[in-house]
């Protein structure tokens, strides 16, 4: 697997789409969604418990954490090194 760097130097771009679902992804959107998927483990595990929120409410930002971490995961697969048409 070619890192970001040696996909820049052979000529790729990354571009976005569904054709780019078999094509590398590049790192920089991989570590974004594992930031995003850190903070918000933090968040859950460490912040919450010392809000004192409510049940409900806890449920519904755990729901809304849960999906938005899903969508991410499955945004950045549509992100792709590729070869620029020419």
């Amino acid at each position: 697997m070619k890192s970001d760097r040696q996909n820049k130097a052979a000529g790729k771009v990354v571009k976005i789409g569904v054709n780019q679902l078999t094509n590398p992804t590049p790192d920089a959107a991989k570590i974004i969604f594992r930031i995003i998927l850190y903070l918000s483990a933090v968040y859950v595990m460490a912040v919450q418990p010392n809000l004192d929120l409510p049940q409900v409410t806890q449920a519904l930002i755990n729901k809304w954490l849960l999906f938005g971490n899903a969508f991410i995961n499955v945004t950045i697969k549509f992100f792709g090194w590729d070869h620029p048409a020419n």
